[in-house]
């Protein structure tokens, strides 16, 4: 099996499926159907110019509720080092919130090898603790990578302070961060538990387009399955 996945600006899947196609035909391989999703970014841009484009209510929820929160207690940004110490408390937010948590022990293995070799090639994983008052709020997940910041994940308390959406409030934070250094944004593919959130902040859409060739067993699979 080899999957290939390619972006592009604006949908082109008509261009997709016709390399896709040479490439089955080339070698043997049953073509499935293309998965299509749109990917979200925040382009590199003065923040001030960025933060005035947005709506009125974005703007406060994602920017300007940090004095709002000032006022439940100090406000610290903790970077970690420890991958295991890190994802044990986005683990526990998970559970908080969806009931189960959000990495199993072999993929917390995989992503301590994927940070140590993503700072051995240059690029600075972003383990950050978001405290209110000395206690943890929430937490994000980010890469910074070839001049673009990635979010990866995040948790958070949904309800802890009355008006304040905290995920909300430390993406806000994020943003101003890479923004300030010269960063692209990028929210990657997905809408979000309720409403799609990140359309609501983004400067570009990217649409993403995934392709499966199978070949052997697989392609056998799909043929005895009638999926033809």
């Amino acid at each position: 099996m080899v999957m290939l996945i390619s972006t592009c600006r604006g949908l082109c899947p008509g261009v997709i499926d016709e390399s896709f196609s040479a490439l089955s035909k080339k070698f043997g391989a049953k073509l499935i159907a293309p998965k299509i999703e749109i990917s979200y970014r925040i382009q590199s841009d003065e923040f001030s110019r960025y933060k005035a484009q947005l709506s009125s209510s974005a703007r406060t929820k994602y920017f300007n509720r940090k004095s709002k929160l000032s006022e439940y207690g100090r406000i610290e940004l903790i970077e970690l080092t420890s991958t295991q110490d890190f994802f044990q408390v986005l683990n526990e937010f998970h559970r908080l919130r969806w009931g189960r948590p959000c990495y199993s022990p072999q993929s917390m293995d995989f992503l301590a090898l994927f940070v140590e070799r993503i700072r051995g090639e240059g690029g600075q994983p972003i383990l950050q603790l978001l405290q209110v008052a000395g206690e943890t709020v929430s937490v994000l997940f980010d890469v910074v990578w070839d001049g673009v910041r990635y979010n990866f994940q995040s948790g958070y308390f949904e309800k802890k302070f009355p008006q304040i959406a905290l995920g909300s409030l430390h993406f806000g934070i994020a943003i101003e961060q890479a923004l300030a250094a010269g960063l692209a944004y990028d929210l990657l593919a997905g809408t979000g538990k309720n409403v799609n959130y990140k359309q609501k902040i983004a400067t570009d859409e990217i649409t993403m387009i995934s392709t499966v060739l199978a070949r052997g067993w697989l392609k056998r699979l799909y043929w005895a399955y009638g999926k033809k």
